[in-house]
């Protein structure tokens, strides 16, 4: 079981300031740049405040709070008191120091699971919210042997590439975080309701928005800038020209992160952004194998193996698990739909594209146009 995680007094404060209209993060830096840590705030007279903040009201409001001795907890209580849940700060020693790095860091992360994910080596996996089959697969797949080579994966929880990602780092039972757009007591889209349970349980769930915060256009690319600030590299899978996953990468390259792209057809519009991506400079992505062996050398991860791309899919022919067995039973020489599959079965969301995958990578069976028959 996960821990209750406690909070620092340095969080508590920023919690406080967060809840102050017209007190942000150009503020929060420029007090930062200029004072340091927060308990030397405290010290501060309004005219030294006002100097940073600009707004002899808003600079009043946070003369006030910094004088109070302890600051409520009422908005957040309830939801730290559960299993998994913490705040930590930009001051905490939690708070990786990869996103300290970049432009406007956040002051504060909300998290639910594996707070220790935060400073692993992490490969954000990103793209359309409308992938073809083929990429979505890729998307999945590569995930899957990131995860097996010990990288976690981190994307946005958005539909196509993104659920994809998570699903293949959880099927290979490695590591994903999922960041949010939204307050991280809430979850969109509301599809992926059983994918945000579960990589709370085993994965970790991360948000900068206030609790409660709603998934307002504005705060995607907000949520983009963490994604790829949390990761060593970011790998784009099908994007179109317009598509949000281009923030990202710009993101990436203003934080002197490794961009990489899996090339498409020119034909397709789906494809155009990795494609014009590659033009630009990002790392054309041919296969797993190059790519693991790119990031072995380029950042130096420890520990990280190709074992898992040339081994798995031996391994998984020779020993699929039972329940594995259970869904090959219900798959033909006709094709099948995944939604014929989730009513037959009664599995969840979850567990079947796990197994799903699992056979795939078996060769036992191959997703094609309407959804997924035997052989490969």
């Amino acid at each position: 079981m996960i821990e209750k995680m406690s909070i620092s007094s340095e969080a508590r404060l920023c919690l406080a300031l967060s809840q102050i209209q017209g007190f942000g993060l150009k503020q929060f830096h420029l007090l930062r740049e200029q004072y340091g840590n927060p308990s030397s705030w405290r010290k501060l007279s309004f005219d030294a405040l006002n100097q940073c903040i600009s707004k002899p009201k808003v600079s009043s409001a946070v003369l006030d709070c910094l004088a109070q001795a302890d600051h409520s907890l009422n908005h957040v209580s309830d939801w730290l008191k559960q299993d998994g849940c913490s705040v930590v700060c930009y001051f905490d020693s939690p708070y990786p120091e990869v996103l300290r790095q970049i432009h406007l860091a956040p002051a504060l992360l909300y998290l639910k699971g594996n707070i220790g994910l935060l400073n692993h080596q992490n490969i954000a996996v990103v793209g359309s919210r409308k992938p073809s089959l083929q990429y979505a697969d890729i998307a999945q797949e590569y995930a899957f042997h990131l995860a097996k080579s010990g990288m976690s994966i981190v994307s946005g929880l958005a539909l196509g590439v993104d659920t994809k990602a998570h699903l293949g780092a959880l099927a290979a039972q490695g590591n994903t975080i999922a960041v949010l757009a939204t307050g991280i007591d809430r979850c969109y889209p509301a599809k992926n309701k059983d994918l945000y349970e579960l990589i709370a349980q085993e994965g970790l769930l991360v948000s900068e928005m206030p609790m409660g915060s709603a998934p307002l256009r504005h705060n995607f690319p907000r949520r983009n800038r963490i994604v790829s600030g949390l990761s060593r590299a970011v790998l784009v899978v099908e994007a179109g020209i317009k598509s949000g996953s281009l923030i990202t990468a710009r993101y990436a390259i203003e934080q002197n992160r490794d961009v990489y792209a899996v090339p498409g057809s020119p034909k397709s519009l789906n494809s155009q952004g990795c494609n014009y991506l590659i033009r630009e400079g990002a790392r054309l992505v041919g296969s797993i194998e190059d790519l693991i062996i790119d990031l072995h050398k380029d950042l130096n991860v420890s520990g990280l193996t190709l074992k898992g791309v040339a081994d798995s899919a031996h391994d998984e022919a020779q020993n699929v698990s039972d329940a594995a067995q259970l869904v090959l039973s219900a798959v033909g020489s006709d094709t099948i739909s995944f939604d014929d599959l989730f009513e037959r079965l009664e599995m969840s969301f979850e567990h079947l594209s796990e197994h799903l995958l699992e056979l795939e990578l078996a060769g036992l069976i191959s997703s094609v146009s309407g959804g997924y028959q035997l052989g490969s």
